[in-house]
């Protein structure tokens, strides 16, 4: 019998609850105890592990979770109104349902507390006070774990699949409450264990580039690589998680003739020990309306520096950035050296000269394109949300060599990405296709001709 329609999710969750009661369980275990399809049972058990609601043992199975005695004790102080709202908002996003809390008085059953689906408020929502707040820390999370088997093996895979996410954010105008909600991305996307976890471009910033800076009423300054805040913000979470954290910024350095008043657009990973493992300055610079990043950023360097990649496991990394991503020749140029997968960190939406045309769909084709001419996998995490007349339109993904999109947010919401990369599927799909062995680098003078 599968429990799993026709009963609310609070309801699910005490189901399992309950089951985990009688002793630790596996997932298996679960699903037998409780009724409920086995997807929903492994939502469920994740989301309240979330909580620690639920927790695990020392063999991976299911147990109950420390939060419970904490909300029992709440309850008696009647303060589980207040720890209700976040537990209530993650079921909802974890499983597509509204989720209420009911208390009863008498006969009757009367809802306290509530989350509800888009589209399904009973009343309009409140203004939010100032300051931060637990519900906007909710983030969806979106997983594709075991990768599709790639369609042109003909051999064993010889690296193991690696795991990386890329978290999709708006900009906070409270620098607190936007370090808040890009770490709880972090959090959540290293409690999936992923390896590597990628933020948008000019991470900890809002897209200043939106106006010239003579015309920006509060110009934004370069921060130093080593010292500024994006780094030492990256290497505080990847020394707490134990992982790769990718970030970017607006980089203080002198130009190749001195101190031009410009910057660089520069992308890092920082180390599990809070090291920097790379740097990668933004190799093509954007001049159009409402992207004028010329009047910032000066184009990274040329030549055997322009293409650097950086190992994490057994995977090759290269971290380009946003505008580089319409670019064949810089994939190309990656995927000559080596590359397994691109980052692309983003800030791209709304055009203000075209407010009638949408460029996402372009966007993620020329992206996807790349890919698979250049065998690569490619990790884009866009931003979201309205800044100085530009709407970003999100729909940040990860893409495989074969042009699968493995995962893929909304556009307008919040969202952490976690996806298994086949690393091998590269070789694969070159030995099939082989691109790079069948060049003709001897016909391709135009491409380097600036007439």
């Amino acid at each position: 019998m599968d429990n799993s329609s026709g009963v609310g999710v609070l309801d699910k969750a005490a189901l399992v609850l309950s089951a985990l009661e009688s002793g630790p369980a596996t997932l298996a275990g679960l699903v037998a105890a409780t009724g409920l399809a086995r997807p929903t049972a492994h939502r469920l058990a994740v989301a309240l592990e979330h909580h620690r609601m639920v927790a695990r043992d020392m063999q991976g199975r299911f147990i109950l979770g420390p939060r419970l005695s904490e909300l029992a004790a709440a309850a008696g102080e009647d303060r589980l109104l207040a720890t209700a709202g976040p537990v209530l908002t993650h079921l909802r996003d974890i499983t597509g349902e509204s989720a209420q809390l009911y208390r009863r008085q008498g006969d009757m059953r009367i809802c306290v507390a509530a989350a509800e689906r888009p589209g399904t408020f009973r009343h309009p929502p409140r203004a939010r006070p100032a300051g931060p707040s637990p519900l906007e820390l909710v983030m969806r999370l979106i997983t594709a774990y075991n990768p599709p088997a790639s369609p042109t093996r003909t051999r064993p895979a010889e690296r193991a699949p690696l795991r990386v996410a890329a978290v999709q954010q708006r900009w906070h105008r409270d620098p607190a409450e936007h370090r808040a909600a890009l770490l709880e991305g972090i959090r959540l996307a290293a409690a999936e264990g992923a390896r590597v976890v990628c933020l948008q471009e000019l991470t900890l910033s809002p897209y200043f580039a939106v106006v010239r800076r003579a015309d920006h009423p509060a110009p934004a300054e370069p921060e130093e690589l080593l010292t500024g805040p994006t780094f030492t913000f990256a290497a505080e979470a990847a020394r707490e998680h134990g992982l790769y954290v990718h970030a970017s910024l607006y980089e203080k350095a002198p130009g190749p003739s001195g101190d031009d008043g410009l910057g660089y657009n520069t992308a890092i990973l920082v180390a599990p020990d809070g090291t920097l493992a790379q740097r990668t300055r933004k190799t093509h610079i954007p001049v159009t309306e409402g992207y004028y990043e010329d009047d910032w950023f000066r184009p990274g360097p040329a030549g055997a520096d322009a293409f650097p990649l950086v190992t994490v496991d057994e995977a090759r990394f290269g971290l380009p950035t946003c505008w580089d991503q319409w670019f064949p020749e810089l994939a190309r140029a990656y995927s000559l050296a080596g590359a397994d997968v691109l980052v692309y960190p983003t800030a791209i939406g709304s055009e203000p000269g075209f407010p009638g045309f949408d460029s996402q769909p372009l966007w993620q084709k020329v992206i996807t394109g790349n890919a698979i001419a250049n065998a690569t996998f490619m990790v884009v995490p866009n931003r979201i949300g309205a800044e100085n007349g530009l709407t970003f339109y999100g729909s940040s993904f990860i893409v495989d060599p074969y042009g699968r999109v493995l995962a893929q947010a909304p556009r307008d919401e919040p969202a952490v990405l976690v996806a298994d990369l086949d690393l091998d599927a590269r070789r694969d799909w070159l030995e099939l296709f082989p691109f790079l062995a069948t060049r003709r680098p001897d016909a391709y003078g135009p491409l380097t001709a600036t007439d």
